[in-house]
C-alpha cells in the first residue's frame, strides 16, 4: 500500500514538473483547442474505449521552440473503482502535435486528468 501511495505521489509530481519545464515564456505563447478522447477505464484497471468521453485538449504552444504543454479534465467510467495512473498515452491523433511524455491520473470515481507535452509541428498552409 505504501509503494503503491509512492508511486502516485512520484508521478504527480513528475507531471507537475513536465508542465512547469514546458510551459512557454508569455511571449512566445499560442493556444489552441484540440479534441481528445479520455478513454474509461474496465474492471481490471486497462484503458478501454468503452466509458470514455470525449473533451477539449487546451494546448498552449510555444511558437518559438515549437513545443506545445495540453491539458484537459473529464469524468469517464472507472469501473475498477481504483485510482489509477498511465504514462506516456496520447489521447489524440493529430499530425501537428508529437505526443513526447503525458500523464492521465483517474480518481475511483471516474474524475481524470490528463496532461501532455511535446513538439509541436504547424502544417504547411
Amino acid at each position: 500500500m505504501r509503494n503503491r501511495r509512492w508511486q502516485y505521489l512520484r508521478t504527480a509530481l513528475l507531471a507537475v514538473a513536465c508542465t512547469a519545464v514546458w510551459v512557454p515564456p508569455a511571449w512566445a505563447q499560442g493556444s489552441k483547442n484540440c479534441r481528445c478522447y479520455c478513454q474509461g477505464i474496465d474492471r481490471s484497471g486497462c484503458l478501454t474505449t468503452i466509458g470514455g468521453k470525449s473533451c477539449t485538449l487546451c494546448c498552449v504552444i510555444n511558437t518559438k521552440k515549437c513545443t506545445f504543454t495540453a491539458t484537459c479534465r473529464s469524468t469517464i467510467h472507472n469501473c475498477c473503482r481504483k485510482s489509477q495512473c498511465y504514462k506516456d498515452v496520447c489521447f489524440w491523433q493529430d499530425p501537428c502535435y508529437c505526443c513526447q511524455t503525458s500523464v492521465y491520473n483517474c480518481d475511483p470515481c471516474g474524475s481524470c486528468r490528463y496532461t501532455a507535452s511535446g513538439c509541436y509541428q504547424p502544417s504547411a498552409a
